[in-house]
């Protein structure tokens, strides 16, 4: 007998939290914008703990260079923030396969059927938990952030755990002929 939870999809938000994607984007803004300030009236030498020594060009150089990093941060934080604002932007579990939304536009959604997954390991780096879904695509991660409580994160892993397993139990055995 199956539950009428086990017969139908389940769905949970899946998108970046907005008050702290649009907090690092300003910071990599301000970044970019004081950077390329220096850089373009920089008129000095640099001396980084005593060990490296650029001369004006070098340091104006270096100065373009942390500019032009804070600017591909703020291109990546941009994104997030148009993540953070999709109405539906949701992992999909349904009775065959998982699906997860794409990060960038003209991506397409990851779809992952069941039987494919190789591994789902839980990873924990410091106070965030990351799904990882080995498959025989590639490997696909679901952090724990995006998600909308702690409690949607775990019924998700719950589920998504009760599947593969259910999915590798009714693999039937193939008998090969000698």
């Amino acid at each position: 007998m199956t539950s009428q939870d086990e017969c139908r999809a389940v769905q949970y938000q899946y998108k970046p939290k907005l008050g702290g994607v649009f907090a690092a984007t300003t910071l990599f803004l301000l970044g970019t914008l004081f950077m390329g300030y220096v850089a373009a009236t920089n008129a000095a030498g640099l001396i980084i703990n005593h060990l490296i020594r650029l001369d004006a060009a070098g340091a104006t150089s270096f100065y373009w260079l942390i500019a032009v990093l804070c600017a591909g941060m703020t291109v990546v934080g941009l994104n997030g923030i148009r993540l953070a604002l999709m109405k539906t932007r949701c992992i999909l579990l349904s009775l065959t396969e998982i699906e997860i939304p794409a990060n960038w536009p003209g991506s397409e959604n990851t779809i992952i059927p069941f039987r494919a997954i190789t591994g789902l390991e839980l990873e924990v780096l410091k106070s965030s938990r990351i799904i990882v879904i080995t498959s025989n695509f590639r490997k696909t991660r679901c952090s724990q952030r995006f998600f909308d409580d702690e409690a949607n994160f775990e019924d998700c892993l719950m589920r998504l755990r009760n599947a593969v397993e259910a999915t590798r139990q009714h693999v039937p055995h193939v008998v090969q002929k000698a």
